[in-house]
């Protein structure tokens, strides 16, 4: 597990990843040593709640869950970790 990934995501340390933008869908990174998060809002072209989905994301992470969706109570977000 990349630690310095989940100390980013719990620092909300996220930046648009404009290389993986597809359609209107924009696509939010976060950045580990070895690891990278990448999620989106699958439902609609809006930006997630990045508070509220960093957290589920990280829960999961730290569950060994690394691609899966999570709720922000409106939009399904959908994630996926890759290695560097």
């Amino acid at each position: 597990m990349d630690t310095k990934l989940i100390r980013n995501i719990n620092k909300k340390n996220h930046k648009r990843a404009k290389e993986k933008d597809f359609g209107d869908t924009e696509v939010y990174k976060v950045i580990g040593d070895s690891e990278t998060l990448y999620y989106w809002n699958s439902s609609n072209s809006s930006s997630p709640k990045h508070d509220f989905t960093l957290n589920e994301i990280m829960d999961l992470i730290l569950e060994d869950t690394y691609e899966g969706t999570v709720n922000d109570g409106w939009n399904e977000i959908m994630f996926e970790v890759e290695l560097n």
